[in-house]
C-alpha cells in the first residue's frame, strides 16, 4: 500500500520483535508501535508500518525476539494518489494525516482488534472514552485528529434470521421468534422501537455465534405510516473533523456493521474490506441545500482503497423485502 511499507519474517515471538525505521540515511531510528507488529502465523511475524512520507526513502531495522538483526535500506516510499475533489484547493490534509502521508501533529492514535473493540480506550476533549463505537461517536469533542486503526477483522452480532415468506408484507405481519407481532412496541405514538425494546419484548435477539456484540452501535426500527423501517448494527458519528478509519495489514475488516457520518469534515476510510453490513458500509450525509455544492456540510470526504462486498441483512421489516442483500 501507499505510504506504508510491511516485512515478514521467521518469528515464533512477535511481542519479543522490534522495528524501527528512519528517512534513508537522516537521524536516529524510531520504534514502530507494538501493535504494528504481530504474529501471523506459527511461525511468521509480520509488521505494518503506516504514516510514511511518500515520495521519500527509509531505512527499516528489524530486531528478532532472538536477537538477530536485519536492516532493509533505502525502501522508495509511494503516494496515494490526492487529485480527487476532496483534495481541491486544500492543503490541510484530508483526515488524520498530512498531504504527505505523515500523521498530523497531536493526532490521537486508537487499535482495535475484535478482542478490544468494546474496551479499548481514548481520552477526547479530556474525557475518557471506552470502545470504538463509543470513541468515533466522540470524535466531535477532540480538538486533535483522530486515527482509527483496524487490526484483522472487527465484527458485530446481528439478529437472528426471520422469515415472513412475501415480498410485499404488512405491520401486522412482521412476527417475532416469540410468534407476537412487532405492533404490540408501538404504543401512544412511539415511532422508534430500541434495540433494548426488541429484545425485551422477545421479538427477537442478537446472534453472537459468530460475533460478540459490538456496544454502542444504534439498532432502531422505526414505524410510520402504518409501515416498519429498520436501521441495524450503524455507528453513527456526528459533526466530527479530521478523522482517518484505516485498515492495518491485508486482512483488516468491518463485518456486520457500518458507519453513517453526519455533518462531518475531513473524513478519511480507506484499506478495510466491508462485509455482511446490515444496513450501509459507509454513508455520509449533512446538507443545508442539497442542490448546491457549498451547501453540503458534509465534505472533504474521502473512501479509497476498499472492498465493499454484499451486505446481508436477516431480519427485514420493511413492507417491501428489499434489505436482504
Amino acid at each position: 500500500a501507499c505510504e506504508s511499507a510491511s516485512f515478514e519474517w521467521k518469528e515464533t515471538n512477535a511481542e519479543g520483535a522490534a522495528v524501527e525505521y528512519r528517512l534513508s540515511g537522516r537521524g536516529a531510528y524510531s520504534a514502530v508501535d507494538g501493535e504494528l507488529i504481530r504474529q501471523k502465523s506459527a511461525d511468521t511475524a509480520r509488521a505494518d508500518i503506516v504514516g510514511l512520507a511518500g515520495g521519500e526513502s527509509y531505512d527499516f531495522r528489524i530486531t528478532a525476539s532472538d536477537g538477530k538483526v536485519a536492516q532493509i535500506e533505502g525502501v522508495e516510499i509511494s503516494a496515494y494518489d490526492r487529485s480527487g475533489y476532496a483534495h481541491f484547493n486544500y492543503e490541510e490534509g484530508v483526515g488524520a494525516y498530512n498531504d504527505d502521508g505523515t500523521l498530523k501533529d497531536g493526532a490521537i492514535v486508537v487499535y482495535v482488534t475484535e478482542a478490544t473493540k468494546n474496551t479499548v480506550t481514548a481520552e477526547l476533549g479530556g474525557r475518557t472514552y471506552t470502545g470504538i463505537a463509543e470513541i468515533l461517536r466522540n470524535a466531535n469533542r477532540s480538538e486533535e485528529p483522530v486515527n482509527v486503526r483496524i487490526i484483522g477483522a472487527v465484527g458485530a452480532a446481528t439478529w437472528n434470521e426471520i422469515e415472513y415468506g412475501a415480498d410485499d408484507i404488512a405491520a401486522e405481519d412482521v412476527i417475532g421468534a416469540n410468534g407476537r407481532p412487532l405492533t404490540e412496541a408501538v404504543r401512544d405514538g412511539v415511532k422508534h422501537i430500541t434495540e433494548e425494546q426488541i429484545v425485551s419484548g422477545g421479538y427477537n435477539a442478537l446472534d453472537e455465534s459468530v460475533y460478540s456484540k459490538l456496544n454502542g452501535l444504534t439498532n432502531r426500527i422505526s414505524y410510520s405510516g402504518g409501515e416498519f423501517d429498520s436501521y441495524y448494527n450503524m455507528c453513527d458519528i456526528s459533526d466530527a473533523e479530521n478523522v482517518t478509519v484505516e485498515g492495518i495489514g491485508e486482512d483488516a475488516g468491518i463485518y456486520c456493521w457500518g458507519f453513517t457520518w453526519s455533518n462531518c469534515n475531513s473524513v478519511e476510510v480507506r484499506n478495510l474490506t466491508f462485509d455482511d453490513y446490515t444496513e450501509d458500509a459507509c454513508a455520509f450525509q449533512g446538507s443545508e441545500d442539497a442542490a448546491t455544492v457549498n451547501g453540503f456540510t458534509s465534505n472533504r470526504i474521502w473512501i479509497h482503497h476498499n472492498t465493499i462486498n454484499e451486505g446481508n441483512n436477516s431480519w427485514d421489516v420493511c413492507a417491501e423485502q428489499d434489505k436482504h442483500e
